[in-house]
């Protein structure tokens, strides 16, 4: 099994927010994922084959699978382990409980967890428009909501520091509830009970923009790292 990625984490810094693979086709042997939308139309999050997006509002909609993504992680889900986790506070201690559960510090971890949050903080991004700021510039006007008492999934994906330039290095997440009403890019959460389930992938498959000058024309060379911790904070 392998973690297929679309596009990289440096160009969508640098501004490629334009789509270039069909929901459909990334979809087909993907059950699970995280991205955006093209143009940067919010978050995106496939949950069991289904895509779904996050407005800037942190709205849930389903998605047309005609829709293509310019950035997105996606990975068959087939969960090696299952945790009860139980009072949770924040990202930290979830990057903490997934190194005793998941020590591979150099493979690729995907997980889902569901259950109940007493708090999920989340944001979104409203859609952009020619020409493109870099991501930088664009999250400082993000909208950033708090869902209270909420029963949902978070899909994540968590990455060893040497990938970089690729992905964001550490736990990247999204949340939906289970009504399909809210969600968004996960900031930060207070856990009540869930269930923990991940899998561990040795392969990393990456697909980038074919035959576009815009794509072709950026400078990707540069270590983005800090500031895509800032964006993701």
């Amino acid at each position: 099994m392998k973690i297929s990625q679309y596009s990289t984490i440096n160009a969508l810094m640098n501004g490629m927010y334009d789509g270039f693979k069909s929901l459909k086709s990334i979809i087909k042997k993907n059950s699970i994922g995280i991205g955006t939308i093209d143009k940067l139309d919010g978050e995106l999050i496939v949950l069991d084959g289904v895509p779904y997006q996050v407005d800037a509002y942190c709205s849930i909609h389903q998605l047309d699978l005609k829709k293509k993504v310019p950035f997105a992680t996606m990975a068959q889900f087939e969960p090696e382990k299952e945790i009860i986790l139980k009072k949770m506070l924040g990202v930290e201690s979830l990057d903490h409980q997934m190194k005793l559960y998941a020590p591979q510090r150099n493979s690729f971890i995907a997980f889902k967890i569901h259950g109940t949050f007493s708090k999920v903080s989340v944001r979104s991004v409203p859609e952009q428009k020619k020409p493109y700021k870099k991501l930088f510039d664009v999250t400082k006007f993000q909208v950033e909501s708090d869902i209270q008492n909420t029963t949902g999934t978070i899909i994540g994906f968590r990455f060893p520091a040497y990938m970089k330039m690729m992905v964001p290095a550490g736990l990247h997440m999204h949340y939906i509830d289970d009504e399909l009403q809210r969600g968004g890019h996960v900031r930060d959460f207070a856990l009540t009970e869930a269930t923990l389930q991940l899998s561990t992938f040795s392969e990393f498959e990456l697909i980038v923009p074919e035959n576009n000058p815009d794509f072709d024309k950026c400078d990707l060379s540069k270590d983005c790292s800090k500031v895509v911790k800032i964006v993701e904070s």
